[in-house]
């Protein structure tokens, strides 16, 4: 959070349309969603709505309006929201499956598994999986393939746990090959919700601890904190 102020303020020094953009939609909107900070994630997204509204660009137009959608349904108004992701990543037609698009489609699968659209959701996570792979995209892996146990479970529960658990297995892989810690925590909690469900307390606790414990920092962003709670819960 700190490099993306510093990002902010060097972007606006230099004055380049297209750079204040990326600077805006694939650093400061997304890094500050995924800590939690949607107070944050609404104002970046209103200083990339004002410069696209002097500086038109018709993709990063359609990405900040899904952003919008995103902050609305962590906000609390699914339906809304959903609607907004569902309609401009319909407007974006094949570029939703561009890199910067990958965490709003990642969300509107999550979503409609949320709204009882779990075929649907599936479907949409597939498609972005199989992008990803086709193209060796693989930033956003990890997270997809987390959605994709989650909806799973959705679909049908008990029946679909294996399944689940292969997918969550997957993407633990993947972002321990990435170094990336953050979807590896993610991953680590939905894999030791289901193994809790399991009664496989032990084994849930330990995965998680282990993860959870190589953090230094972020500690009041919503994953780490949502995760702490669930290793006193396993304690």
């Amino acid at each position: 959070m700190r490099v993306v102020e510093h990002n902010i303020e060097e972007g606006r020094a230099i004055g380049h349309a297209l750079t204040f953009c990326s600077v805006l939609g694939q650093g400061a909107c997304p890094i500050a969603f995924l800590a939690g900070d949607l107070d944050a994630a609404e104002r970046y997204c209103a200083m990339l709505l004002d410069h696209i509204e002097r500086h038109p660009v018709r993709l990063w137009r359609l990405w900040a309006r899904c952003f919008n959608g995103m902050v609305m349904v962590k906000r609390g108004d699914l339906a809304g929201g959903l609607g907004v992701l569902r309609g401009e990543l319909e407007q974006a037609g094949e570029a939703k499956f561009l890199p910067r698009f990958l965490l709003p489609l990642g969300e509107l699968a999550a979503c409609l598994g949320k709204a009882g659209e779990v075929t649907q959701g599936l479907a949409t996570v597939d498609d972005a999986l199989a992008h990803c792979k086709a193209r060796d995209e693989g930033w956003y892996m990890a997270e997809l393939l987390r959605i994709k146990g989650e909806l799973l479970l959705k679909d049908a529960g008990d029946r679909s746990a294996p399944t689940a658990e292969d997918c969550f297995r997957e993407a633990l892989e993947v972002a321990r090959e990435q170094g990336a810690m953050f979807w590896e925590l993610r991953t680590a909690t939905s894999l030791a919700r289901l193994w809790r469900e399991q009664k496989r307390v032990k084994e849930a606790r330990e995965l998680l601890a282990e993860v959870y414990g190589r953090f230094t920092e972020g500690f009041a962003t919503a994953d780490l904190n949502a995760s702490k709670s669930l290793l006193e819960q396993l304690a």
